[in-house]
């Protein structure tokens, strides 16, 4: 598990410090670690459901399309952007990685990964508001502290984070302006104007591009952009359902809509991916 001497406390933000099986802070707020490695510091009137973010249908079709590796060369651009960032000459003996909205964990574990292999030192951090999604992602690395938690609620220390990865998940300019260090980079990802338009010629009658309006991080200037687009050819019925599933469409479609698409077993489609690099301003 990562150095996780800046998480603080969700209750009155002071640091915690495991204790056993527990995080505990000076004020005895005690958040108990669970057999999967992870711990939940989502407060009740956080949540803006009983059980928020992505269920766990959607988390388990998520994780089985990305194993795939469709998206694995957005996931290898993310971390060459990191560890170009790690190795500029800013000599940070052990920097403290953040994804924010890390979902079951395919991101953060493949950046932690490549770190390793560059012989890298880091400490990531995962935070999602999903439980069923950060129990997946703590078991799929257990060297990364996994936590359940909002983006707009951070449980990480003020002006610690060296790189925040901010990809396809909600964002809070005061958050990560406040989390992370005047040096620090920014990741987010967005959807390209063509991503999955295949998908959305099968979905719908007069299919749309993608708005690619970033988001308004008024903390941050962005210091890279750059677009990544490939094809992908799905020829299996079950990773196309997973695929759908784990989009926005899921949810929009008719159910007729859907049936017809889990009809047929080969999918051709554009993904496009907008990747920003911001740098926190001064």
């Amino acid at each position: 598990m990562a150095n996780n001497e800046i998480m603080i406390c969700p209750v009155c933000h002071q640091g915690l410090k495991v204790n056993g099986n527990s995080y505990v802070c000076s004020n005895k707020h005690t958040f108990d670690i669970a057999s999967k490695g992870y711990v939940n510091l989502l407060l009740s009137h956080q949540k803006n459901s009983k059980e928020p973010g992505d269920n766990k249908q959607m988390v388990l079709a998520r994780n089985a399309f990305l194993n795939t590796g469709y998206y694995q060369r957005l996931s290898e651009t993310i971390n060459g952007i990191v560890v170009d960032y790690m190795k500029s000459g800013k000599q940070l003996k052990s920097a403290n990685i953040l994804d924010a909205g890390c979902g079951e964990g395919y991101y953060s574990d493949s950046l932690d990964k490549a770190l390793k292999t560059d012989g890298i030192e880091a400490n990531l951090f995962g935070i999602d508001i999903s439980k069923d999604a950060v129990k997946l992602a703590a078991t799929r690395n257990k060297t990364i502290c996994f936590a359940i938690a909002s983006t707009y609620h951070i449980p990480i220390a003020a002006n610690t984070i060296d790189c925040l990865l901010q990809l396809f998940s909600p964002y809070s300019n005061h958050e990560f302006d406040r989390v992370m260090k005047k040096d620090s980079i920014l990741i987010s990802v967005i959807p390209g104007q063509h991503h999955l338009f295949g998908l959305k010629k099968l979905l719908y009658e007069n299919p749309y591009a993608n708005d690619e309006q970033e988001h308004p991080l008024v903390s941050f200037e962005p210091i890279g952009k750059l677009q990544l687009q490939y094809d992908i050819v799905i020829e299996d019925a079950e990773t196309i359902k997973n695929l759908l599933m784990m989009t926005p469409y899921y949810w929009r479609t008719n159910l007729q809509k859907i049936q017809k698409l889990y009809e047929i077993d080969r999918l051709e489609t554009p993904v496009d991916f907008v990747i920003t690099t911001y740098a926190k301003k001064r």
